[in-house]
């Protein structure tokens, strides 16, 4: 009986090959661009979709309030302070404050102008 222990080329080809679809997900060999050319990995463009989406979330549940209070008679809040939302008053990406206009009730980013 010829017992051999040890590795084949094929097992140790699949796990290359493995490594290397991995490598690929993590790191990404195409895909987009950042803005200062570098490549982005699939991780760090999804931390940067769901902080825009938090930003987009943000914006909502502010521009809620502000239409609760004009929609029970009362006027639109003077500053975003007054609405003592602190920790949802700056974006997630660029940590500034929100732009809000009293006279038109109007809570705008601008980092992410689209929302």
């Amino acid at each position: 009986m010829n017992n051999r222990c040890g590795f084949t080329i094929v097992g140790m080809l699949v796990v290359l090959a493995i490594i290397g679809i991995l490598a690929v997900g993590l790191y990404g060999l195409g895909g987009d661009k950042g803005g200062n050319g570098e490549k982005k990995s699939i991780p760090a463009r999804a931390m940067e979709k769901a902080e825009s989406i938090e930003c987009q979330s943000n914006l909502n549940q502010l521009r809620q309030v502000v239409s609760m209070q004009t929609m029970e008679g009362q006027p639109p809040p003077s500053s975003l302070a007054e609405m003592k939302m602190d920790v949802i008053s700056k974006c997630p990406v660029s940590g500034k404050e929100y732009k809000y206009d009293p006279s038109t009730g109007r809570v705008w980013c601008e980092t992410h102008p689209q929302y």
